[in-house]
């Protein structure tokens, strides 16, 4: 009985770490996927607002 529980222990402790990783892997190429479009939305506010502030100053 003993033997078994111990490897019921391994396998479960195997299976949660094979589906943690993968959990971790997901959340690595989503993280990747979607910060870099929010980052290119966010600066392209700035980079196009940037201009305007320029010319304002430039008229004053």
């Amino acid at each position: 009985m003993t033997s078994l529980l111990v490897l019921n222990a391994i396998l479960s402790s195997a299976i949660v770490a094979v589906i943690v990783s993968v959990l971790a892997f997901a959340i690595r190429s989503d993280r990747r996927s979607t910060i870099a479009p929010k980052l290119r939305t966010v600066a392209q506010p700035r980079a196009t607002a940037r201009p305007v502030t320029l010319s304002l100053a430039s008229t004053k």
